[in-house]
């Protein structure tokens, strides 16, 4: 890339450029002296690796130092031709210190350089539609008033006139208008703005306000002083005087002036080209060139059809009233089109009329000799020969037109076939030959039958063949491993072992943990079970009788003396368990252990003596003991009931089994369950292997009954049978190969007789066909002797028709006869169709006379509204705005719009389509809506670029409402950069907080004096 060049671009627009670095650059951007923004160039064509550090070395000092407005106002752009569409993307989305620019060469080139489009204004479509509606007298369609209305004072000729004033105000200072220093808005004007009513202006005018505080109201102020009326409330009328402005700087205040279309048409010619000397539509091109149709925008970028989005694109590049006016001649052409159609028919039916009465007067001649007419019907009438015998036509002649009429539907059955037979004799000889070819055909056709029946027998036989062959391929191929054969009786030997590894898991897991000593090893369970129950209600016994012992004693002591014994023991118990106790259990006042032992020992000394105390307590000792047991006995009744249960599980048979012997054997299950997994993995190994190879046992099983059926003998696939399956698959093959050369012989047979069939059906020998078709070929023709059978024979029922007679000569006869009775009958009633043919002459000539002016009226009114309800017009203006502006566009919606992904933009006629980086066509239904609002405002700049004589103005109401703030700051960048660096007075209204902030900081740096911003509230 040649950084030199693109160094002197870049000082095109930043003059004081300097290098601060290699190949880094440094410059200011400065608007009407003031510093607008800080651009780094970095031409070095590379991208450090660690990007963040390389900004914040270069930006970061400079970007902390400026605080405020201007850190929004940093660029930093970067030469490089490697990165790839994402990594450029990345960079750019990063605005850390200043917004990123990734441009190459032509990038570069196209950022810094605007193409200009045309210089001329194109005239306005709608001053041209409204000048044609003016010519064809329907200059009523572009007001408001009723289609029934209107349509029928046109029919009535009656339409109402609007007064022609021509002139200019060339006196008034409004007529160039190159800044409006201020606005005032009278009470009369509107309710909002409510708290500001004065308005001073500077260069770049920014109005911020939630919806309905007045924003829009103050910028149709605006329209309204300019314009006389503004676009979205036209019919609306305001007072002489409601608005006030000051321009140019003049220190006049001038007041709005609603009736003087005559100032208003001056400026519209004056600035706009617009010829219209009907009225004030001003508002129209102001709206097109100056003041962003923010509602044709949204329809562009929100409209989820290809018919909506033209029409406002329609609305854009045409102007705001283009829509409109194309409704109204839509709707007027509904009423127009039929009465002109009926009007168009009955003239057109009036003309045929007249034309075929002139046809009818030209025509006549007097009658010749009626004599001669006569003598040529008795002539064609004798060589006829009717059936029916001689007529004379002076008497007969109704008689004679008749037979000839019947005569002429005959012969015309013998036209429609073109007289393929001309006389009987030729016909007859025809069918008799077709006879004896019918039957010659239809030997032939069964002969093709009879073949084509041997060859699908031939297919079945081979077709079963072929099976037995594969059948007997697929049983050789599992002997060509043992492992193959084995898959016999795999699948039971898979399941029973697994189920034989789950009963000797649960025998493992029922033996797991079991603690279990044989009390009688010399016992079966049954008994050993018994005896322990035995022995468990014994213990239940003694410790219920012991128990019950122990109660009584203490009982014998009395109530208190029972209670007090009851604690006393219950004390000595208390130290018993409890060896480190030194405090009373009773009222748990502390002691040392030995005297707290005395204590408990005197006390219950007292009680009836030591001796009784002494025999409780070793009751009570030995009920503890039993109760062990019992718990002993219990768990050993468990435990053999669980042996018990595992044993008939697993072996299925009777318990009598000696105790031990029965654990004996359950152990010696648990410990095979590794020589059962063994098996598995065998059988799985051989299954996988199989499966590999694409062998089942089903296949094999399936394999055992096909080759017996093909072997007629009972025989399973292996080893022993080898030789065998050999043998029948050469027998199988040897078939094959005769069943082969039987089908040849058979094809080659029937291939001669369908020659013979082509030939006599008349059918190409390389036209395929199949038997069907020949046959009705065959059948035609019989068809056609049949239907000329049928013809002579109505032909001799009305004339007398010898065998060698000729068809087309009696056709020649009987036209001639037709002609002259014809003529005959002309000569006679020709007068008086001369005379009724003059009447109806003079009848149409005068309808023709009365309507043929409204008709010519209704036919110009037709077509121009017919021309206006179609799109070839508009879509022709379109074609020419794009052909001449549309590389000023696409740069500036590269500009406003990031990322730059498109490289070009085009208009086809019928839609605009832009092509992206991998050189993707794209319709505009096809992009974001973000991007469609950024091209809406594209085709408005460009728009309002090429004013040169009009309003020194540009205002957008709410311009951005589907564009996000990155690109929302590319916008503002180009209003900014270029915009306001042309001279261009700025106004911009919005309802969203952020991004008026975003427009301030952007244009604070001009100064309170040149950026005005006004906070609407209600």
């Amino acid at each position: 890339m040649d950084s030199k060049r693109i160094l002197e671009m870049a000082q095109q627009q930043i003059p004081d450029l300097a290098g601060i670095g290699k190949e880094v650059y440094k410059g200011t951007l400065r608007i009407e002296d003031m510093v607008a923004g800080i651009y780094y160039f970095d031409l070095s064509n590379k991208i450090p690796e660690d990007f963040d550090a390389y900004q914040e070395e270069l930006l970061s000092e400079e970007f902390y130092s400026n605080p405020g407005s201007s850190q929004w106002n940093y660029y930093l752009f970067l030469l490089n031709n490697t990165l790839s569409p994402e990594q450029k993307k990345k960079i750019e989305r990063n605005d850390r210190y200043a917004r990123k620019f990734v441009l190459d060469e032509e990038g570069f080139r196209d950022f810094f350089h605007f193409e200009k489009g045309g210089e001329e204004i194109q005239n306005s479509i709608v001053a041209q539609w409204k000048g044609a509606l003016d010519a064809a007298d329907l200059q009523e369609v572009y007001g408001a008033g009723s289609y029934v209305e209107i349509f029928e004072r046109f029919l009535a000729n009656n339409t109402k006139k609007q007064k022609t004033k021509v002139g200019r105000e060339t006196n008034s200072q409004a007529d160039t208008i190159r800044f409006i220093n201020r606005v005032l808005l009278k009470d009369s004007y509107r309710k909002y703005p409510q708290d500001i009513k004065a308005f001073r202006f500077g260069k770049v005018n920014l109005v911020q306000g939630i919806n309905g505080v007045g924003k829009t109201s103050l910028f149709e102020a605006i329209e309204l002083m300019l314009c006389g009326a503004t676009f979205r409330n036209k019919h609306q009328l305001y007072e002489n005087g409601c608005l006030e402005a000051e321009y140019n700087g003049s220190g006049n205040l001038e007041r709005y002036q609603a009736k003087n279309p005559a100032l208003y048409q001056s400026r519209d010619l004056s600035w706009y080209s617009t010829t219209n000397l009907r009225g004030n539509t001003l508002y129209n091109s102001f709206n097109r060139f100056n003041y962003f149709n923010a509602d044709a925008a949204q329809q562009f970028s929100g409209g989820g059809s290809q018919d909506e989005i033209s029409n406002a694109l329609f609305n854009i590049v045409l102007g705001p009233e283009y829509s409109y006016l194309q409704e109204r001649s839509s709707k007027m052409l509904t009423r127009v089109s039929p009465a002109y159609k009926k009007l168009e028919t009955e003239l057109a039916a009036m003309e045929g009329q007249l034309l075929a009465a002139e046809k009818i007067i030209s025509a006549y001649r007097q009658p010749e000799n009626l004599r001669t007419m006569t003598d040529n019907i008795t002539a064609s009438v004798t060589s006829i020969a009717f059936v029916n015998g001689r007529f004379d036509f002076r008497t007969q002649s109704a008689l004679i037109e008749q037979e000839n009429n019947r005569l002429q539907v005959t012969l015309g059955y013998f036209s429609e076939d073109n007289y393929s037979f001309d006389t009987r004799d030729e016909h007859a000889q025809r069918l008799s030959a077709f006879v004896t070819k019918k039957q010659t055909f239809s030997e032939l056709i069964e002969r093709m039958r009879g073949f084509n029946h041997e060859l699908s027998e031939q297919q079945k036989t081979t077709k079963k063949l072929e099976g037995q062959l594969d059948k007997i391929s697929s049983a050789l191929s599992y002997l060509q491993d043992s492992r193959f054969i084995e898959l016999r009786g795999l699948d039971a030997r898979a399941r029973k072992a697994s189920i034989e590894r789950q009963r000797r898991q649960f025998v493992k897991d029922a033996l797991n943990g079991l603690d279990f000593v044989v009390r009688h090893v010399d016992l079966s369970i049954p008994v050993y079970l018994e005896r322990l129950r035995v022995q468990q209600e014994l213990e239940e016994k003694e410790i219920f009788s012991l128990d019950n012992k122990i109660t009584s004693a203490i009982s014998n002591l009395g109530t208190i003396a029972g209670l007090l014994k009851e604690i006393k023991l219950s004390g000595q118990r208390y130290l018993e368990i409890d060896t480190d106790a030194q405090d009373c259990p009773m009222c748990q006042t502390a002691f040392l252990r030995q005297v707290l032992e005395d204590r408990v020992r005197s006390v219950s000394a007292v009680a009836n003596g030591a001796t009784q105390a002494e025999n409780i307590e070793n009751d009570r000792k030995s009920l503890d003991v039993l109760k062990n047991q019992l718990i002993q006995t219990h768990a050993h009744i468990q435990n053999a009931e669980k042996i018990r249960s595992t044993y008939l599980d697993y072996f299925r048979g009777g318990d009598d089994v000696l105790i031990e012997e029965a654990i004996r054997l359950l152990r010696e299950q648990s410990a095979l369950i590794s020589q059962t997994e063994v098996e598995i993995r065998k059988i799985q190994n051989v299954t996988e292997f199989a499966r590999i190879a694409g062998k089942s046992e089903q296949d094999l099983k399936a394999l055992d009954a096909a080759v017996e059926e093909i072997l007629g003998r009972t025989i399973q696939i292996s080893q022993s049978e080898s030789v065998a399956l050999e043998e029948a698959k050469l027998a199988i093959e040897s078939s094959l190969a005769d069943q082969e050369n039987f089908r040849m012989s058979t094809m080659e047979r029937r291939y001669a007789t369908g020659l013979d069939l082509k030939k006599m059906a008349g059918i190409a020998v390389e036209e395929q066909v199949d038997l069907k078709v020949a046959e009705q070929r065959v059948n035609q023709e019989g068809d056609k002797l049949e239907a000329f059978r049928k013809h002579f024979e109505s032909l001799s029922a009305t004339v007398v028709l010898q065998g060698d007679a000729s068809v087309t000569a009696l056709k020649t006869t009987s036209d001639l006869l037709s002609a002259d009775i014809a003529s005959y009958r002309s000569a006679t009633r020709g007068e008086l169709e001369v005379n009724t043919a003059r009447a109806q002459k003079k009848q149409s000539e005068a309808f023709e006379l009365e309507n043929r002016v409204r008709f010519e009226r209704l036919k110009k009114a037709f077509e121009t509204l017919k021309s206006l309800s179609e799109n070839e017009e508009s879509e022709k203006q379109l074609q020419e705005f794009f052909n001449q502006n549309f590389t000023e566009i696409a740069d500036i919606f590269r500009a406003i719009h990031m990322p730059r992904e498109f490289t070009d933009l085009r208009f086809d006629g019928k839609e605009v389509t832009l092509k992206d980086e991998s050189g993707m066509i794209r319709g505009v239904t096809q992009i974001s809506t973000g991007q469609r609002s950024a091209l809406a405002l594209s085709i408005f700049l460009s728009l309002n670029r090429k004013l040169s004589q009009g309003p020194n103005l540009i205002m957008f109401d709410d311009p951005v409402a589907f564009i996000d703030d990155f690109n929302a700051l590319s916008f503002l960048d180009y209003l900014r950069n270029y915009v306001l660096s042309s001279g261009r007075q700025i106004f911009f209204a919005t309802a969203n907080e952020r991004l008026a902030n975003l427009f301030e900081k952007k244009f604070g740096f001009l100064g309170e004096h040149d950026f005005v911003r006004y906070d609407l509230t209600r």
